[in-house]
């Protein structure tokens, strides 16, 4: 496949703005989850291979020197943000074996 580069890249882009523009304050942006979600899938129906289901943890890996998040009143003791990414990692993996699944159901399906 030869976008394979130029889709893993965009992916680690979107997920590092999101450690550090989003998770690395103290702002509720609940509404950026949906569209996290989608990425993963997005990412596995991209590049149709096992391996994908592999790169969130390299998110976590770009997320250790994050650090701490803001504190706030509401967030008094936080956890580091890569232990946030790391428990996204129940959600993230199988999101990106879902979208590997379904790609390469509906290519054995056309064919």
């Amino acid at each position: 496949m030869r976008y394979t580069i130029p889709v893993v890249l965009g992916y680690l882009v979107a997920m590092t703005w999101f450690v550090y523009g989003e998770l690395n304050t103290a702002r509720e942006d609940t509404w950026l989850l949906p569209l996290v979600y989608l990425a993963h899938i997005a990412l596995g129906v991209a590049l149709k291979r096992w391996w994908a289901a592999l790169l969130p943890f390299a998110v976590v890996l770009i997320a250790v020197p994050a650090g701490y998040p803001e504190i706030t009143p509401s967030n008094a003791e936080p956890f580091p943000v890569f232990i946030s990414v790391a428990f996204g990692l129940v959600f993230a993996v199988p999101l990106v074996l879902i979208g590997v699944i379904a790609q390469r159901v509906v290519a054995r399906w056309k064919s």
